[in-house]
């Protein structure tokens, strides 16, 4: 990602996390479907509306949950849980006669963008910063002046994040894992930074919406890292990510725009 004061331009990664993550619950669901075994119930079944695949209601709940409180830890169980879960909905189509390929694809569909990756990091609130009442030219000079200090690390990584992770799975060399956990680093020296800057007082909505944003951010990196060689934990840490980019987009341009309305005399 492209970082600083001057951000006309963030874009997000290309790369579409939900349709990976459509297509790998796809074939798990043939992959059941062939097999066909027994396996417990981890969702609720599925309501028949009208007679035909176009009445049945698919009652996918979320798998997991962006930026919880739960540990990394619950990354391990992402795999099995989504299994259980297509399993537990595909035996409640079948018993009912109801199991068509179309249906196990729509259920793969729309249980797949619920896989999100639970995730845990320190969440700044406005208490945790210093603040100041000055909100004069130079004090927001002062202001801009820190906060490139403190924003510095981001401009040691060149390449976009997910080009490198994408350079581990293309090549199974670990070195891009060991230049992903780097990345994060950069970032979590951002927040460190940052974080003792003082705000104006009217800036502090802002500066904290970075801080955290940046923090989830790192989390995610941190993690695809962790868990490279889980495809399941993958596709679940992809989506993750799509919504940590989308948080740097916004609470990096709604900084980039305080700071523009701020710093003309």
């Amino acid at each position: 990602m492209e970082h600083g004061l001057s951000l006309s331009r963030i874009t997000p990664i290309s790369l579409s996390a939900a349709v990976c993550v459509v297509v790998l619950a796809i074939v798990i669901v043939s992959s059941i479907r062939e097999e066909s075994g027994s396996v417990p119930t981890a969702l609720a079944g599925v309501e028949q509306r009208e007679s035909g695949n176009a009445g049945v209601t698919l009652n996918a709940q979320p798998i997991g949950s962006p930026y919880g409180t739960s540990t990394s830890e619950d990354l391990s169980t992402i795999g099995p849980t989504l299994v259980a879960a297509l399993a537990s909905q595909y035996e409640s189509l079948k018993e009912q006669g109801l199991y068509t390929s179309a249906v196990g694809e729509a259920l793969a569909a729309q249980l797949a963008p619920t896989l999100k990756a639970p995730l845990f990091y320190k969440k700044f609130s406005l208490s945790d910063i210093p603040t100041t009442s000055d909100t004069s030219f130079a004090r927001m000079q002062t202001y801009q002046r820190d906060i490139q200090t403190a924003l510095a690390p981001l401009a040691k990584n060149t390449t976009p994040e997910i080009a490198i992770f994408s350079q581990y799975v293309q090549t199974n060399d670990a070195r891009y894992l060991d230049e992903v956990r780097r990345v994060a680093g950069y970032y979590q020296e951002a927040v460190a930074g940052a974080a003792l800057v003082t705000a104006p007082q009217d800036a502090s909505d802002e500066h904290v919406a970075i801080l955290n944003a940046m923090q989830a951010f790192s989390a995610v990196l941190e993690a695809l890292a962790e868990y490279a060689d889980d495809p399941i934990a993958v596709m679940a840490l992809l989506q993750t990510y799509n919504d940590a980019e989308g948080g740097m987009v916004v609470s990096f341009n709604a900084f980039a725009s305080y700071i523009a309305g701020h710093t003309k005399p």
